[in-house]
């Protein structure tokens, strides 16, 4: 059985919400869970950060991690893996279809955004847009509980699709991850 896990979020976050994604990056590669996120400063480094330390520390290779870009040299932390996916054209139309159905304001969205909406699509649902992750843990800023920023999208997708969402935002998302079994 796969186990999978988003790791997503704000690319502004605390230092110990950083350190504690990549805490749990490190103990949920352990656990066997395959990391996907999306390549960008913050939170997707966190998470990966975490993911290949583990794999670091045991001198493996690294075969369970879908970092979802959306261009070619989009640019990533140096010290991250820089093996990623690139959202193939041919999914490419059906991940903006998706994306567009959940952003509110998508035809305000210039082409590179709508570009990073869509790789959303594939950090929850995968490449083939078939395979949910198991969970979505992130970080973002939700005012009446609506998220904020690009990530958003990413968790609109995952409640859409029933996919659980656990924010680290606030103080008890240990306990929510508790409540998985985790």
């Amino acid at each position: 059985m796969n186990k999978i896990y988003t790791g997503i979020g704000s690319r502004e976050v605390p230092e110990n919400v950083f350190e504690a994604m990549s805490t749990e990056a490190y103990h949920l590669a352990g656990k066997g869970y395959t990391l996907r996120s999306g390549g960008a400063k913050g939170s997707d480094s966190a998470f990966q950060w975490g993911h290949e330390y583990y794999y670091s520390v045991i001198n493996a290779v690294i075969t369970n991690q879908e970092i979802y870009i959306p261009w070619v040299n989009f640019k990533m932390e140096e010290y991250l893996s820089t093996s990623s996916n690139i959202i193939p054209q041919y999914l490419n139309t059906k991940c903006m279809e998706i994306a567009a159905n959940v952003h509110p304001h998508w035809d305000r969205c210039s082409a590179g955004a709508k570009k990073l909406h869509a790789r959303n699509v594939c950090q929850i649902l995968g490449d083939g847009l078939f395979l949910p992750s198991d969970f979505v843990l992130f970080y973002a800023k939700e005012v009446n509980g609506s998220v904020q920023g690009g990530t958003a999208t990413a968790v609109s997708i995952a409640r859409k699709f029933n996919v659980p969402t656990i924010n680290m935002f606030y103080p008890d998302w240990s306990d929510k991850l508790g409540e998985l079994g985790l």
